[in-house]
């Protein structure tokens, strides 16, 4: 059985992309594992950190990831079986590991929202799991409840879709919900389409036909701004992305204004690979 592999750190942000990843595994009848990295203490001097201190964060990292556990089979009636690990080191390895192991559905967290230098570290965190991690990560923005996938949103870019968009998982996920599938486009303030937007626009509707889509083609000087104005005000479920150089993800998680819409949006995002 497929498994939704959720980490925490057990802040309310991640507790709420836990809540989301139990009730997404109840409706799709899978696994959940939560997953908690300890941080490696670090220490500015040549004294070496005494152990006891590693085995008391393992053992509170234990007890809350038990108790985290206990309310979430109370919250979905124990209709779904809950793993759970605890480890230490680096978040990203670990649960690039721990994934490795499980082969899982998807990858459920949390959006971090913070200020300075911890919104900096959130993003990197963030940015490291869309894009390092090869199975699908859902990001899910505070508040955000899961209640089903009615209407989904591919960014599309219209470059090289034949091959880097990743056809099965779409076709999958949108037929898993009966999901109304919508294919957003901006053309960043161009007056007409160039000759390989057409070929690719013609490329894609014969990959995706059978989901019936429905197609947006929008005007816009800012491409990340449009895009997820339009999931917002459509009351989209999800807006899936697809990283890959010099598209939209990319250029939404460089640069600073669009990075905060991605990172705070209210919907929730679903990163996929080519």
């Amino acid at each position: 059985m497929k498994t939704i592999v959720s980490p925490t750190d057990f802040s309310a942000l991640s507790l709420n992309a836990a809540n989301y990843a139990a009730d997404m595994a109840c409706v799709l009848g899978t696994n959940l594992a939560l997953i908690h990295v300890c941080p490696i203490p670090v220490t500015l001097s040549d004294v070496p950190v005494p152990s006891y201190p590693l085995e008391d964060l393992i053992s509170d990292a234990e007890k809350n990831i038990a108790a985290l556990k206990g309310r979430l089979l109370a919250r979905t009636g124990g209709r779904i079986t809950i793993l759970t690990e605890v480890g230490m080191g680096f978040i990203i390895p670990q649960l690039n590991e721990y994934c490795a192991r499980l082969d899982p559905y998807a990858v459920v967290m949390g959006t971090e929202r913070a200020n300075g230098f911890e919104r900096m570290i959130a993003g990197a965190t963030t940015f490291s799991a869309m894009s390092q991690l090869s199975w699908p990560v859902i990001t899910v923005p505070d508040g955000a409840e899961f209640r089903g996938l009615r209407k989904v949103g591919l960014a599309c870019d219209l470059k090289n879709v034949t091959e880097t968009l990743p056809v099965a998982e779409i076709k999958s996920l949108v037929k898993e919900f009966h999901a109304e599938f919508h294919v957003l486009h901006v053309d960043g303030g161009a007056v007409s389409f160039t000759p390989e937007e057409v070929s690719e626009s013609v490329a894609l509707q014969e990959m995706l036909g059978d989901l019936l889509p429905i197609y947006h083609f929008m005007d816009g000087s800012d491409v990340e701004t449009t895009i997820c104005e339009f999931a917002e005000k459509h009351d989209f479920d999800m807006l899936f992305v697809f990283p890959k150089k010099h598209t939209i993800l990319s250029k939404i998680l460089n640069h600073s204004h669009s990075k905060r819409l991605v990172l705070q949006t209210h919907i929730p995002v679903l990163s996929l690979h080519e």
